[in-house]
């Protein structure tokens, strides 16, 4: 499985939806697009959470990607998550501005991003001035801003972002300190070493980016 999909992960699949992916890959490939697309146009949420998790192991998954595309336009979780998360499609697949798109639906719909698979590695410029541009938002509704939001700006945080990364140096949240320490650090503003001075925080004691995700997950479900 992982030699295909690479961010498989048994925990989060059913008897059921591994059944259902041997059925989809016994599919001729000349004629699958017809069959599985009736097949996602009238299945029920668990039908289409199989079905989407599985269009990784055809021989053409690549033709489904606008399919894929489409589907992350539901505000159902479940069926957003066979998608952007634990997923190794989306990423050999898609193109940056749909990529971009779906990291921004998955932070504005309190998705754990730390599991959507290779994040850091597609962060890129457009994307940490979308994630800014949502942060203020946020801020200027009064609402709060997930810690992981920064993952996507790390590598790409110039001095335009100092105002941003101020703010959440001076959260009363540890891991909005954290998160911003480390976009900072990871785009070697030469700031960085004065500001995490006077935030009191020590880089090296910093904790990963998954860990802040799995952390910022656990608080947000209770």
């Amino acid at each position: 499985m992982q030699a295909i999909q690479p961010a498989f992960n048994l925990s989060t699949w059913t008897v059921d939806e591994l059944a259902r992916v041997a059925f989809m890959s016994c599919l001729p490939t000349e004629n699958n697009q017809a069959t599985l697309g009736k097949l996602i146009d009238a299945a029920d949420m668990r039908e289409s959470v199989a079905l989407y998790k599985g269009l990784i192991f055809l021989d053409n998954a690549e033709e489904f990607t606008l399919r894929a595309i489409d589907g992350l336009r539901t505000n159902i979780s479940h069926v957003f998550d066979a998608i952007a998360l634990d997923n190794a499609f989306p990423t050999q697949y898609f193109e940056e501005d749909p990529w971009n798109q779906m990291v921004l639906k998955a932070l504005f719909m309190q998705r754990p991003i730390y599991r959507i698979w290779d994040l850091d590695e597609r962060r890129n410029k457009t994307l940490a001035l979308i994630m800014r541009d949502y942060a203020q938002e946020r801020w200027s509704g009064h609402r709060q801003v997930s810690p992981e939001l920064w993952r996507s700006v790390a590598g790409y945080g110039d001095e335009n972002f100092l105002p941003e990364f101020d703010k959440m140096l001076k959260s009363e949240y540890e891991l909005e300190q954290f998160a911003a320490a480390k976009a900072i650090i990871e785009s070697k503003l030469p700031q960085s070493e004065s500001m995490l001075q006077a935030a009191g925080i020590n880089k090296d004691s910093l904790p990963s980016w998954d860990e802040i995700g799995r952390q910022a997950e656990i608080e947000a479900s209770n």
